[in-house]
């Protein structure tokens, strides 16, 4: 069965248009099957005690290739593999290690990196699509958090080889784009997507109930996720306005006691920011009431 998860859908640095609107990413079961840097190249490891063999999308003569180019992984190794430029469509889809066969990599010269872990001790494939509008150092792009991601999911998992892509070229936002390739047969299993999608995705037949493990989720996200009584989804986190400066105006702000007083410092550097920096005849920033709250924890009398 097939998975899917969500977020909001603002550029990089600011994840939806309010504080108040808090839609929670989400782990959802499809029914179909169980600004960065450019980097584009396929990096497999090999960390198991032998050689390994595998056969790559458009280095083979049925993926459009003139003759079968296998690609050999000698232990404790690594391979950096391009997209094939012999063909029209460059996109590199497939990797095969021993009957490993992995999907929907959408690999491009323009692409992130790619990486594969290869353990020899792996099972079965599970191809994962993450929601790639979150910020990130532009120079090194997101292959360091896909390569830490995929070390730590397989360390806990050595069973299963995790395809994780995690790739801004890959719109989440487009219905055809989730039925016809995210949610397709050659799509994802996993996938990260905005809960506003989620009940065209149960309606349209593309997603089964899901079941929540692990810890609770806040009472929000579980709520945005169920559909009559029944989830659909795995909330993973939520999203919110997020603000990112080296500017003096807003330093000092995070060591504020209270919500309400770190509130009033952020709008007043908002505006004056906004009076400096925006064309005449433009909107100010709108108005938030603030999301957060600060407590003091009590000390217990002794008894």
């Amino acid at each position: 069965m097939r998975n899917a998860l969500g977020t909001g859908s603002n550029p990089v640095w600011k994840f939806c248009p309010g504080i108040l609107r808090s839609l929670p990413i989400i782990v959802l079961l499809t029914v179909t099957g169980a600004l960065t840097a450019s980097a584009g190249e396929l990096v497999v490891y090999n960390l198991s005690n032998r050689p390994v063999t595998c056969s790559v999308d458009r280095y083979t003569k049925a993926s459009g290739a003139d003759a079968d180019l296998p690609f050999r992984v000698d232990p404790g190794q690594k391979l950096n593999i391009p997209p094939s430029f012999a063909s029209k469509d460059h996109a590199l889809n497939f990797i095969d290690c021993g009957g490993l066969r992995t999907r929907a990599m959408n690999l491009t010269p323009e692409s992130p990196d790619r990486v594969i872990f290869l353990n020899g001790h792996q099972r079965r494939v599970l191809n994962a699509l993450l929601y790639a509008s979150i910020p990130t150092d532009p120079k090194i792009g997101f292959t360091p958090l896909e390569r830490w991601l995929t070390q730590s999911y397989q360390a806990a998992h050595p069973e299963i080889l995790l395809n994780l892509v995690l790739d801004p070229a890959i719109d989440v936002y487009s219905f055809g784009n989730l039925k016809d390739a995210v949610f397709s047969t050659k799509g994802f299993d996993v996938a990260e997507l905005d809960t506003v999608f989620l009940k065209w995705l149960k309606d349209t037949g593309l997603i089964i109930p899901a079941r929540i493990t692990g810890e609770e989720p806040w009472p929000v996200a579980r709520q945005a996720v169920m559909i009559g009584g029944q989830a659909y989804g795995v909330p993973s986190w939520l999203c919110s306005d997020f603000l990112f400066s080296t500017g003096s105006d807003v330093q000092g702000i995070k060591t504020s006691l209270t919500c309400s007083h770190t509130w009033r410092r952020l709008r007043r550097a908002a505006e004056r920011w906004w009076a400096t920096s925006t064309a005449p005849g433009q909107s100010p920033p709108p108005t938030y009431r603030p999301s957060c709250r600060v407590t003091r924890r009590r000390r217990q009398p002794m008894p």
